[in-house]
């Protein structure tokens, strides 16, 4: 697969080098005929009129002048293409090595994990807001079961990835989407989030995350992200981080279940949790309910998010 992707990538630098050279051909031959157009008329007027002298000499100073300027001008053009050649084709094949790596469109288990438990308060925030704006009470919006969106990825699940959502719940307000579409679209684009990652962060202590997730929001959503970090802003995250904690425990004793590997990924995802303050969770929430988070996903866009109804 490195070889393959090197290789287009130098197929792409031919077709530059290709476009550039035509580029260079299609000037010469515009500047051939000018040349051949001023020499053309030159003549003419000859044939016309026989010039005095003095004009004669003016004339052939004029075509020499014209000589000259077309050949500094051809020069130039060589010099300013070959300049072109060099940063934008010879550098970035220097520069990109035969033994570079093609960037990997999956995430790394422990990123994943951090990720999911990070955007579970991002999205309590965002569900608080969503409720503030249209008087539905956020239980009414959402609830624990399979999301009914997915995103449309460059890339699929298999050779041991898997397609696994960031946030596992099921929305449940159908009258958002036509009276507040832009709420709704919010929504499901977040519901729709996914990350291609390895198996085992996505069947086991993924599905233990995706049955805590609806929950840890709900709870989450009780937080008032419009004031400052409160004492029950600190207890209601407390509570959620040891409830994760457990879970991140549990996992790592399960070693008929994981490989080492897999065992220390999840620790590691630990460690990370473990180090966010209470203060950080909440100023994601904030983030959340100031509708300030950009939903970018990874090697899909914004508007590739599918409705799967049955799919997970």
């Amino acid at each position: 697969m490195v070889y393959i992707n090197q290789l287009s990538r130098l197929i792409d630098y031919a077709d530059r080098v290709a476009q550039i050279y035509k580029m260079c051909n299609s000037t010469h031959k515009l500047l051939d005929t000018i040349n051949h157009e001023m020499e053309q008329k030159l003549i003419n007027i000859d044939k016309k009129k026989e010039l005095p002298k003095e004009i004669q000499t003016d004339a052939k100073d004029f075509e020499s002048f014209q000589t000259e300027v077309i050949e500094q001008w051809k020069q130039t053009l060589i010099e300013h293409v070959g300049q072109l050649l060099a940063q934008h084709v010879v550098l970035p094949v220097l520069q990109m090595g035969f033994h570079q790596h093609p960037p990997s469109k999956s995430r790394d288990a422990a990123y994943h994990l951090n990720s999911r438990l990070i955007h579970t308060i991002r999205f309590a925030g965002e569900l608080k807001k969503i409720s503030e704006i249209t008087n539905i009470p956020v239980d009414q919006l959402i609830k624990k079961g399979r999301s009914m969106f997915k995103a449309r990825r460059q890339e699929c699940s298999g050779e041991g990835k898997h397609q696994a959502h960031v946030v596992a719940i099921s929305i449940m307000a159908e009258q958002l989407r036509t009276d507040h579409p832009d709420l709704y679209q919010r929504l499901t684009y977040h519901a729709g989030h996914t990350q291609l990652v390895e198996k085992f962060a996505n069947v086991f202590i993924g599905r233990n995350i995706d049955n805590n997730q609806a929950a840890w929001i709900l709870k989450l959503s009780t937080i008032d992200y419009s004031k400052g970090f409160s004492k029950q802003a600190k207890e209601v995250i407390e509570d959620y981080k040891n409830q994760a904690l457990k879970v991140f425990g549990d996992n790592t004793k399960r070693k008929n279940v994981y490989k080492k590997y897999e065992i220390s990924k999840i620790e590691e995802a630990k460690r990370k949790f473990e180090k966010i303050t209470g203060e950080i969770f909440f100023a994601k929430g904030r983030k959340g309910y100031k509708f300030e988070y950009k939903y970018n996903p990874k090697y899909t866009t914004r508007s590739k998010i599918k409705e799967t109804k049955n799919e997970e």
